[in-house]
């Protein structure tokens, strides 16, 4: 019997609070330059933040591991852009709001993505989706909320197949509990996290099914 698969995700809340601000953005200093030069491209100081925040929790994830903090020096990108640490574990990194959400996990494909629920005229994404995902979004109890809901399902399949935008959405396919792309035989399985708050919809999605999942929140104070 093959072992259960294990992944473990931790989050950073940008709160607002300069204290918090200003200690993430000495945190920076301790990451390679390669990323100290992507958040420096961020125009916006919330956007920079929330980045730094998404490595840093990749970092702490590193050594909660076990594994040397340096090896985040490692991270390799593939042909598609995906970014990858060989011969460690498979992380995918997204934000959203004031949230920087980290997951990592042995499974071979993995990817992550949250979405701040929010007022958007979702209509206007209807071409994204096929028949059956459009009922069951617009028949739900709360539309607004069902879209996004979908939508991060999409964007993790997405994420875990690594092609990113040379994959068009409308070839993503998915369900409340899994998730394929048209031209793959892969199967994707999907999960949901409420623990990230009300209004935010997360998936993560893994190539192996039955997940074994820990969440954490992560204090800048104890990075």
């Amino acid at each position: 019997m093959e072992p259960t698969p294990i992944g473990h995700i931790s989050f950073i809340e940008i709160s607002g609070s300069e204290e918090d601000n200003v200690t993430l953005e000495g945190l920076i200093s301790s990451l390679p330059n390669f990323l100290q030069t992507a958040i420096a491209r961020k125009k916006f100081r919330k956007h920079r933040l929330l980045q730094a925040a998404g490595w840093l929790s990749l970092k702490y994830q590193l050594i909660k591991k076990g594994c040397d903090a340096k090896l985040i020096s490692e991270i390799q990108t593939t042909d598609f852009g995906k970014p990858f640490l060989p011969g460690i574990f498979n992380f995918s990194i997204s934000y959203s709001g004031n949230l920087a959400v980290c997951a990592v996990s042995t499974v071979n494909q993995l990817g992550v993505d949250i979405e701040l629920i929010k007022d958007i005229n979702f209509p206007e994404f209807r071409k994204y989706f096929n028949d059956a995902e459009w009922s069951r979004i617009i028949y739900s109890e709360d539309p607004q909320r069902s879209f996004f809901h979908y939508w991060t399902r999409k964007e993790s399949v997405l994420k875990a197949d690594g092609r990113g935008l040379s994959v068009d959405l409308r070839d993503v396919v998915v369900d409340e509990t899994t998730g394929r792309i048209n031209d793959s035989t892969i199967q994707y399985y999907l999960s949901s996290l409420p623990d990230l708050g009300d209004d935010v919809a997360f998936t993560l999605c893994t190539d192996q099914p039955n997940i074994l999942l820990t969440v954490e929140r992560i204090n800048v104070f104890h990075l």
